[in-house]
């Protein structure tokens, strides 16, 4: 891990999502502090399943080194986290509506009813089973880098219904039920401590949907329903600092 004297790195980690925060950064919408670097790595498309942990890294097949070194400009081939004092895990494959969907549905069923305890243990072993949050875990029990992860938002408002009757109903969901998800999944990453960012509710529209002014848009100006653009990487950036800033706080609070 780099000595305190050097500057404190952050790598956004990620898929195609990590677009959003690095323009974000390019774009000046989001101006690090001083003292902190960021860098980014990553690999985008069918790319990032051809990314692996090995001996504590991950690496990267040869066909997707290209797409690696595309993404991060200091030439990196693996990502090392004793490079990083800190780590976030942008997107990567863990698609938060896979466990709104289902336990939306069942909060609409009384029959489904389960215990406090069953719900969160389902929250649990979602996350848990998610490829990528494999290595964030792994990460967090054997290196000293403060671990986040945020995963890929909803879909954009008005797109969820292209995607199949079995998204409809995250639309209206209840909003209680919204937060009890996000809950368990936050209990669960700290636990494993992970520090876990949920999508920001101002960026949330009608039930498990993102609002149209924060999708990216292509050249036709059409919305893009999967990825966010440069304000929402900045809104994460920002609330991935505070919530580095409030973990050094309790660190530090005395014994008493």
């Amino acid at each position: 891990m780099p000595s305190s004297a050097r500057p404190r790195r952050i790598c956004v980690f990620g898929d195609s999502h990590i677009g959003c925060i690095k323009r974000a950064v390019t774009e000046a919408l989001f101006e690090p502090p001083g003292g902190i670097e960021i860098e980014f790595w990553g690999a985008e498309g069918p790319l990032f399943r051809q990314l692996a942990y090995r001996d504590g890294k991950v690496v990267p097949s040869d066909e997707a080194l290209p797409s690696v070194l595309a993404v991060n400009d200091a030439g990196r081939p693996a990502l090392d986290p004793d490079d990083f004092d800190v780590i976030l895990f942008m997107g990567a494959r863990i698609r938060s509506l896979n466990i709104f969907e289902p336990e939306l549905r069942r909060f609409q069923q009384p029959e489904a009813f389960t215990s406090q305890a069953v719900f969160a243990q389902t929250c649990a072993d979602w996350l848990r089973r998610q490829r990528f949050y494999g290595v964030a875990r792994a990460f967090a029990k054997t290196t000293g880098c403060d671990i986040l992860v945020a995963p890929s938002t909803f879909l954009a408002e008005g797109s969820a219904p292209q995607k199949g009757p079995e998204y409809t109903l995250a639309q209206k969901p209840n909003r209680e039920g919204v937060d009890r998800i996000w809950t368990a999944l936050e209990q669960a990453a700290a636990e494993d401590g992970i520090t876990l960012i949920r999508q920001p509710p101002e960026t949330c529209g009608d039930g498990c949907t993102s609002k149209p002014e924060y999708s990216r848009r292509a050249a036709d100006d059409t919305i893009d329903p999967v990825h966010r653009n440069p304000a929402y990487g900045a809104l994460i950036l920002e609330r991935a600092l505070c919530a580095l800033a409030s973990r050094q706080g309790r660190e530090h609070v005395p014994a008493g």
